[in-house]
């Protein structure tokens, strides 16, 4: 039908758009390239189909062009915070030194203030490159948001151990381990915590126990059902 669509009229920009992000959701980046470019040729060059085409740009290797439309699409919107957000990864993958600054300012928009998911996105990324200060607030922001979700309770908890709030840091993963008792990456991150732990801790050989069962119960499994990948 949107072939039909684009027959009869071959000068509608949003049509090739929409062509190119069907395309590009099929892995013919190529030819969504080629749509995306005849789009833009037909004037059509918001903040959306700029995002797009980078996403498109990106599956093809073109890193430094992608980060022009990411840019381009801040610039014309700087509340599309899905540009703001694949800017500042990319920006990390290139090494860029931009990218903490565009992922600060996505994070004091306004219209972030609701997005747990991109939220925790955000400060992963931030975890990652080593800064926990930042990571920590954009999590408890997270939390805030999602207060039942364990992963954010564990992902806070790391970042205080890892700030040297131990206490406060060990006492949020047991939150995390009483709400998902067999979530065995949070019991691997408690007890990375507490290995740093000076403190007398009551509750760690109780823990330990149920993580040595766990583990010995996921080992049986993999030799009865191997992993293939």
């Amino acid at each position: 039908m949107l072939f039909r669509s684009i027959e009869r009229d071959p000068s509608e920009g949003l049509l090739h758009h929409n062509l190119a992000v069907i395309l590009h959701r099929t892995n013919r980046h190529e030819e969504s390239l080629i749509a995306h470019q005849r789009a833009k040729r037909l004037g059509l060059e918001n903040a959306d189909s700029l995002y797009n085409l980078g996403n498109t740009l990106q599956s093809l290797g073109e890193l430094e062009q992608a980060c022009e439309a990411y840019e381009s699409a801040c610039s014309r919107d700087p509340g599309h915070l899905l540009a703001q957000a694949d800017l500042a990864r990319l920006r990390w993958r290139l090494e860029d030194p931009q990218w903490h600054r565009t992922l600060m300012g996505a994070l004091q928009h306004p219209s972030q203030q609701a997005n747990a998911k991109l939220l925790g996105q955000f400060a992963h990324l931030l975890w990652k490159a080593g800064h926990v200060e930042d990571a920590l607030e954009t999590w408890q922001r997270a939390e805030v948001l999602e207060p039942d979700q364990v992963q954010w309770k564990d992902a806070v908890g790391r970042c205080l151990v890892r700030l040297g709030h131990l206490e406060e840091g060990l006492r949020k993963q047991r939150k995390a381990l009483a709400t998902e008792e067999t979530a065995d990456t949070i019991y691997v991150n408690y007890f990375k915590a507490s290995a740093d732990f000076t403190a007398n801790d009551s509750n760690t050989f109780s823990l330990f126990s149920s993580l040595l069962k766990f583990l010995i119960s996921y080992k049986s499994a993999l030799e009865i059902f191997p992993r293939t990948n």
